[in-house]
């Protein structure tokens, strides 16, 4: 099953099952510090970047910031319209919106990439130059060697960063990480910006 084929599937179901249970949880954390970094300003223009149903478009939405998302799954950028956030259906890896961003969110997508790095090097050339690019990512643990068996049930196979490969793949993109935070079991939040 490819990654666009999964989202597409799960497109209907995919917000209601991670607001609940330990899914929730997880959620509830993640959110806490997104948010702390990205202190959304009225008026920011904001790239959520493999935004699936639109959980932080609408978030920035509701702080007054003008959404934009982007995922390559149909099925969710048509939930994501229908919800009022304007968005295109794009793979990160080709994504060529000629526009940038005061912020960019990109959740839980870079393992789900071919190529972590050129989905960097991308996003950063959507990002103004004061701007903040936020990434949730899967860190190895043993947390995340059960997500990462979850996924290979429906024939996905993920790409796990390190702080330092992420560290060396932000570098190489012309960014820098300006803060960070280890979030409990398996995630990562990091916040980047132009060198």
């Amino acid at each position: 099953m490819t990654v666009q084929d999964y989202f597409g599937k799960t497109a209907s179901t995919y917000d209601t099952k991670r607001n609940k249970g330990f899914l929730g949880w997880l959620r509830t954390n993640e959110r806490k510090a997104l948010l702390s970094f990205l202190d959304f300003q009225k008026n920011d223009s904001v790239l959520d970047a493999g935004c699936g149903e639109g959980y932080y478009a609408l978030l920035a939405k509701e702080y007054g910031a003008k959404s934009f998302g982007v995922d390559l799954s149909q099925a969710m950028i048509t939930r994501l319209k229908s919800r009022g956030v304007s968005g295109a259906v794009s793979d990160i890896e080709h994504l060529s919106l000629h526009k940038k961003f005061d912020k960019i969110i990109c959740a839980g997508v870079l393992e789900f990439t071919h190529n972590p790095g050129l989905a960097l090097k991308i996003l950063a050339k959507h990002l103004k130059p004061h701007g903040k690019l936020v990434i949730l990512y899967s860190r190895p643990s043993i947390g995340t060697f059960a997500y990462v068996t979850l996924h290979r049930l429906h024939g996905l196979r993920l790409k796990i960063l390190s702080y330092t490969y992420l560290h060396n793949l932000l570098k190489e993109a012309g960014l820098v990480i300006t803060a960070h935070k280890k979030l409990p079991l398996f995630g990562g939040v990091a916040q980047a910006e132009h060198q």
